[in-house]
């Protein structure tokens, strides 16, 4: 998947006190997908676009409204100069223009570009992740995020729940012209 991002840079260092600003892209996941719109930008006829924060309505006729509050973004990463939130609720109402699509399809599809795609997976482990980690599996508490890094911290007892790595590795032993393969 790294491949995938070249020459784009993530940067995925965890900053509790990441603040969004208009411009900052926002992954919304529910049950249907991540929610998007497809158009064309550059050398794209299938650009993918997630929403900014400006995108989504506020209750004001004001256009410069932030229209969501302190706790509803949580900071997920940023790829080159983009910062990515996750949103922790149902909005009000959905950006005009966007909708669900399954990250698998998103996949499937090859819509570029591919940095894009890749960024809505990682989203998505650190959305499942949240979402699943709510409680302490100890003993039961709610969790708080940990204030020094990307962890959980459950208030009660001290249990500290980080996101599952799961790397994978592709190795091929060659011998001259010759392949190891096993069985």
């Amino acid at each position: 998947m790294i491949q995938d991002i070249y020459p784009h840079k993530l940067d995925n260092h965890y900053d509790l006190n990441a603040v969004p600003d208009m411009d900052s892209i926002v992954l919304y996941f529910t049950e249907e997908g991540v929610l998007h719109r497809l158009g064309q930008y550059k050398e794209y006829d299938n650009y993918l676009f997630f929403p900014a924060v400006r995108d989504f309505p506020s209750d004001t006729t004001d256009i410069d409204e932030f229209p969501f509050e302190k706790d509803d973004l949580t900071y997920l990463f940023s790829v080159d100069d983009d910062d990515y939130f996750l949103l922790n609720k149902d909005p009000e109402e959905i950006p005009e223009g966007y909708n669900f699509c399954t990250v698998r399809d998103l996949r499937n599809q090859q819509i570029g570009p591919k940095y894009r795609t890749f960024a809505a997976i990682t989203g998505l482990h650190l959305y499942n992740w949240y979402r699943t980690n709510r409680f302490c599996g100890c003993c039961g508490h709610e969790t708080v995020h940990s204030s020094t890094e990307r962890a959980l911290k459950c208030p009660s007892c001290g249990h500290l729940i980080y996101p599952r790595i799961v790397p994978a590795v592709i190795v091929g032993v060659k011998n001259g012209d010759k392949l190891l393969l096993t069985k």
